[in-house]
């Protein structure tokens, strides 16, 4: 991590918990996030993984559960909206469900299923005009 005379970050930033292990991991680029950033939990367990773009959430996103459990994934937009696939899973790691976002809005179909993997809901979520 550099200091710039302006007080602004640049280069590799890493936060820690008290007890030593990394909370997050990133880069700053005059003072913004920039790139791949990785947060964690105190258990130093990976808590979600994404990209920011000018300090702005953007791509694809990966969150995890405390015991290191697939959450759920999705994508941002350069305005830090939902847009494209996201999938969520339960905590026995079957589907929860599945479905597109567009401008952080459900469109299309959306599949819902139980614990057990059986399908619950099939919607089709039409964009509001």
């Amino acid at each position: 991590m550099k200091l710039k005379i302006d007080n602004t970050v640049d280069g590799p930033f890493t936060t820690y918990f008290k007890n030593g292990k990394p909370s997050c991991e990133g880069h700053h680029l005059n003072g913004k996030k920039t790139g791949e950033w990785k947060y964690h939990l105190t258990n130093g367990v990976l808590k979600a993984i994404g990209h920011y773009e000018n300090d702005l959430i953007v791509g694809q996103w990966t969150w995890w559960r405390k015991n290191g459990e697939l959450w759920q994934t999705g994508q941002f937009d350069d305005k830090e909206l939902k847009e494209g696939l996201w999938t969520r899973y339960h905590e026995n790691g079957n589907l929860h469900d599945v479905g597109h976002y567009k401008a952080s809005k459900k469109v299309g179909e959306w599949k819902y299923y139980d614990k057990d993997g059986k399908l619950t809901k099939n919607q089709n979520i039409k964009p509001k005009t």
